[in-house]
């Protein structure tokens, strides 16, 4: 299953991340991170189940591609 989070650098969205991440009822969760600065989460970059997008909630072609 994939989960998307948009605006993935805001406070709601880091305790959502470190849950999905970590909790192992969630082990089978891919995470697609979308943020208008994606190298503020670069610490993700390494774990295979994230995928860092750069992209503005204004912009409707950047959710579309985030979802």
């Amino acid at each position: 299953m994939n989960v998307t989070i948009l605006a993935a650098n805001g406070q709601i969205a880091h305790l959502v991340e470190e849950r999905l991440l970590t909790e192992p009822t969630f082990k089978d969760i891919q995470l697609t991170l979308m943020l208008r600065h994606p190298e503020r989460l670069s610490e993700l970059n390494d774990n295979p189940r994230v995928t860092l997008l750069d992209g503005d909630l204004t912009n409707p072609t950047d959710v579309i591609k985030a979802t």
